[in-house]
């Protein structure tokens, strides 16, 4: 199983690139795995010359990339799956990515039974560190912690969200999705009011007089001056603003509603990120595990293939040069079994130190030597 990491796409689309892959004799599958921040191509069987037509064939189109190949192309997709390799650890939204990914794969008829393994597993185990370890709980986005920290103070609503830009969308939008009533308040109107109707709630004018009413403010806006100073909270019936603006658009009041400021948010992240860090941590070692015991696993399997193909080629020897003895001088019953016995004991001692070798470290089936034997088992068996 080969893989390429494509740092820069431009507008080549998975589409293309499957058509791609499927003109290539030597790619049986395939899976194209495209998010926002990814673009990765598994393939099977890997070689260097179809690397070599990738590189052609994506030429100018990326920045460079790199390859892994074999054990290592398994522990990354399970690292990807579980969110171990995301810009945020633990991210939720990869996991569906790699299904709709293994999905597009059967779509474009380039899925097989060693991509289906490999997609099936990377999942299965994506989903036990997640579960086992609660990192994708864990979450670490400022406007989340913002919202968190307001109901952690004792925040209720009506709330007003000042400001409709990106940070004040995803405010209005978590108010919303928890219940609590949300009026919008930005410098363009319509686009104020365009975010209250998305989230049910209404747009008020862009002035502290008609933000006096509301008991819980929200400040996301981009402002050289403070929004909102104490003189203009005075009589208010503001009991707590959570401020994330940068820079601050509120003056804090000894006297005034309760006041969450960015700073405090940024607290909140580091801890979460310590705790973050730490589910991590225990988050790998468990990875490393399961990736442990599907690779010793996955070998034993080839193991006993490996084995059953060896018997059955030095079986068709064995017959061979039975046949051949008895054509060059006739054996009764009696003879034929002990010409056949000793000709079976001879492949036995023959076959013993393989055997031995192949049931010994794992670290040999990393060899090509290994492939080649399987390669050439398949061919003679086939031939005969």
């Amino acid at each position: 199983m080969g893989e390429s990491f494509f740092d820069s796409l431009g507008q080549v689309e998975a589409g293309s690139i499957y058509g791609f892959l499927s003109s290539q004799g030597g790619i049986r599958e395939a899976v194209v795995l495209h998010t926002c921040n990814r673009f990765e191509i598994y393939f099977h069987p890997g070689t260097f010359e179809i690397i070599g037509d990738l590189d052609n064939f994506l030429r100018g189109k990326l920045a460079h990339f790199r390859i892994v190949h074999g054990d290592e192309t398994v522990r990354h997709l399970f690292e990807v799956a579980a969110g171990l390799n995301s810009m945020v650890t633990g991210e939720d939204e990869i996991l569906g990515q790699v299904r709709e990914a293994w999905a597009s794969s059967k779509e474009h008829s380039m899925s097989g039974p060693a991509v289906d393994e490999l997609f099936s597993k990377a999942i299965e185990v994506g989903r036990f560190v997640r579960s086992s370890t609660g990192i994708g709980r864990v979450r670490r986005s400022v406007s989340r912690e913002a919202v968190d920290a307001f109901e952690e103070c004792g925040g209720r609503g009506p709330v007003l969200v000042i400001g409709a830009g990106q940070m004040g969308t995803k405010l209005a939008r978590i108010l919303a999705g928890r219940g609590y009533e949300v009026a919008v308040s930005d410098r363009t109107a319509g686009k104020g009011s365009l975010l209250a109707r998305e989230v049910g709630g209404t747009s008020v004018p862009f002035s502290s007089a008609d933000w006096a009413r509301f008991p819980s403010i929200f400040t996301a806006v981009k402002s050289d001056i403070p929004l909102l100073s104490p003189l203009e909270l005075e009589g208010s019936s503001a009991e707590l603003i959570v401020d994330v603006s940068v820079p601050r658009a509120v003056v804090a009041s000894r006297d005034g509603p309760r006041l969450v400021t960015m700073e405090d948010i940024s607290r909140r992240l580091d801890r979460l990120n310590e705790t973050r860090s730490g589910l991590a941590e225990s988050a790998r070692s468990l990875l490393n595990s399961e990736f442990a015991k599907y690779i010793s696993l996955r070998n034993d399997a080839r193991r006993e293939e490996l084995l059953r193909k060896l018997y059955l080629y030095t079986d068709d020897m064995v017959r061979e040069q039975l046949a051949e003895i008895v054509r060059r001088a006739p054996l009764n019953a009696v003879q034929r079994e002990v010409v056949e016995k000793g000709l079976l004991s001879q492949r036995s001692k023959l076959l013993s130190v393989i055997v031995q070798s192949l049931k010994g470290s794992d670290e040999v089936w990393d060899s090509d030597f290994i492939r080649e034997v399987e390669r050439m088992l398949d061919g003679n068996i086939r031939a005969r």
